[in-house]
């Protein structure tokens, strides 16, 4: 499972308080604000992969941040024009709710898209329920892309477990500065410590730039030979 962060407010956590995320995201309001802290992102941590979570809803802003030279962007199905994807090779992460219908979810398996990001509309920032457990299973069976999950950062490690198991391939928390302290650190442990799942049918796990992977139809009658990358 990978953990991304969304770094929320003005203020950008260091590179040390960073570490243990595969990914960061910063949201981007108004391009020029977007861009400073863009810069500042990568300027602190240079070597990891990042990406701007849109939020602006013009064409303009969007077509403007794609240029920014981020390694993939986020935004939300709802409200962000269709230019998309970036031609300048950034990976599309779209962002849904757990309640769209079954035929979108079909749908969105042919767009143009790396990965898909489902966010809870009804969960806000309480434990997992098994209401809300069943409603992300629906969507982890839909979806043939990478899934994601927005949860919070009180997040617990049983949790973690029950999100592995059901098919969920990478977790994205929204953390506020400096007032982070440890905690992408203690989110990476627990997740290192998280069982490799087993399930019937596995999902491309890779989706943020920089991390490969092979994808290998299996037929559930017969065993497996290959595993991923």
């Amino acid at each position: 499972m990978q953990l991304i962060v969304r770094v929320v407010g003005d203020v950008v956590p260091s590179s040390r308080r960073l570490k243990g995320a595969d990914a960061v995201v910063v949201t981007v309001t108004a391009i020029t604000s977007g861009t400073v802290r863009l810069k500042k992102l990568t300027k602190k941590t240079p070597d990891i992969v990042w990406g701007a979570s849109l939020e602006a809803k013009s064409r303009d802003n969007l077509e403007k941040t794609v240029k920014l030279g981020a390694d993939f962007v986020l935004f939300p199905a709802a409200g962000t024009p269709v230019s998309v994807p970036p031609e300048d090779g950034a990976a599309v992460i779209l962002e849904i709710e757990a309640s769209t219908s079954d035929t979108v979810l079909v749908t969105v398996n042919d767009a143009p898209v790396d990965a898909v990001l489902v966010r809870d509309e009804e969960r806000n920032d309480e434990p997992l329920t098994w209401a809300g457990m069943l409603r992300l299973q629906r969507v982890a069976k839909l979806l043939n892309l990478p899934l994601l999950v927005a949860v919070p950062a009180t997040v617990a490690a049983g949790e973690l477990r029950v999100l592995s198991e059901a098919g969920i391939t990478g977790i994205v928390v929204d953390i506020g500065g400096e007032a982070a302290n440890d905690l992408v650190a203690g989110l990476r442990r627990m997740i290192n410590g998280i069982p490799a799942p087993v399930r019937k049918h596995r999902r491309a796990e890779a989706m943020v730039p920089r991390v490969t992977q092979e994808t290998v139809a299996v037929d559930d009658n017969l065993e497996e030979e290959d595993g991923f990358d």
